[in-house]
């Protein structure tokens, strides 16, 4: 490739896998100094998020991390954050551009990219001026994202000694320059639907509901202004009491799955998305699907991603098994089962070269 234009070795190497990249700094000087390049970094991931490519999913177990192809959806490969210490459980709070957030039993926090294994670990300066009106492990509300603006990845994060309870105090830590600071009083009481913020066109969302009057709302907060809006609900929602909602994140728009009532199995699914932002009136219903023989029963389901140049979807069916279905047929596609015992959580992550300035894990 010496022989090459140099616009033609920067457009190859930047469709190649993060894992080959690492190898190929070692060719010259000018290959390292080219992928370790801010540019060269940015282009990389600009190109696996426009293609599709160099995507997985991240396993959380009881006991351990696992990565899956998710072109192939076999054969997970074990993962060593650095807050494992053996055994502890090790949960992810958040995903963007490749980091992860990852946390142990302790509290111990981490941003870590598993791709190229460096992390900083994230130590909050503001706990100790804000104690816990209970005993007992603190409860953690938080998210990843970036900020376009400033160029800058930022971890969200709640303390709260009430489940998912937002009071408005808000730790905002800076990958930049690897400081926390916080913000005050940015939103009423509300209380959230779970941890981790759905990320959204640079937001983070959550169901929430404020506490004064008890109706169901999307909450968001945004990375560039840090500040907090709502987000409209479908119109159809109020008919929807007694339905379990997810919301998740497809094809960078928001996502809402309605399932059948708590406890009981569902008769059927419907998928929701956002097709322009924050305008209630774009939420479309993208596809139904109802329990077969060749399906199965279930009563949880989530969005995955897109899949296989975008005509289908991957879905996962209580934890026990993928879903593939076929946006153009408008039928289920294929099942396979999901090979990996004990799973707590999962989340699509893009394999990155997006570097930390911290430890070589």
């Amino acid at each position: 490739m010496a022989s090459l234009p140099w616009v033609i070795v920067v457009d190859v190497l930047c469709q190649l896998p993060v894992k080959d990249l690492l190898r190929y700094r070692t060719v010259c000087k000018a290959w390292c100094s080219l992928i370790g390049g801010p540019d060269f970094i940015k282009l990389h991931l600009k190109h696996s998020k426009e293609t599709s490519s160099n995507l997985g999913l991240v396993l959380s177990g009881h006991d351990a991390l696992h990565w899956l192809d998710l072109d192939r959806l076999d054969s997970p490969v074990r993962l060593s954050p650095p807050t494992d210490d053996g055994g502890v459980i090790v949960q992810v709070f958040g995903s963007c551009d490749g980091l992860l957030a990852v946390m142990n039993r302790r509290g111990d926090f981490a941003l870590w990219n598993p791709s190229t294994r460096r992390y900083t670990s994230c130590f909050p300066i503001s706990d100790n001026n804000r104690p816990l009106a209970r005993r007992g492990p603190p409860i953690y509300i938080t998210g990843l994202g970036y900020d376009p603006v400033s160029d800058d990845h930022k971890l969200f994060r709640i303390t709260s000694s009430d489940t998912f309870r937002w009071k408005g105090d808000v730790d905002i830590y800076s990958v930049k320059t690897n400081t926390w600071k916080i913000l005050n009083n940015l939103a009423n009481d509300f209380i959230l639907s779970g941890p981790i913020g759905v990320l959204v066109c640079n937001a983070l969302h959550w169901f929430s509901v404020r506490v004064t009057h008890l109706k169901l709302t999307i909450l968001a907060f945004d990375l560039v202004t840090e500040t907090c809006y709502e987000v409209p609900l479908p119109g159809s929602d109020d008919d929807r009491v007694e339905c379990r909602r997810k919301l998740v994140e497809l094809g960078g728009c928001l996502c809402m799955v309605y399932c059948g009532e708590n406890g009981e199995n569902s008769d059927r699914i419907d998928v929701y998305v956002m097709k322009e932002y924050s305008v209630g009136e774009s939420w479309t219903q993208l596809f139904t699907v109802k329990p077969t023989g060749a399906i199965g029963s279930f009563r949880r389901v989530v969005a995955i991603a897109y899949w296989k140049g975008g005509d289908k979807v991957l879905l996962d069916l209580d934890g026990e098994k993928f879903l593939v279905y076929d946006l153009q047929t408008k039928r289920a596609e294929s099942v396979r089962a999901i090979d990996f015992p004990i799973r707590l959580d999962m989340r699509i992550c893009v394999q990155s070269l997006i570097g930390l300035g911290g430890t070589n894990g």
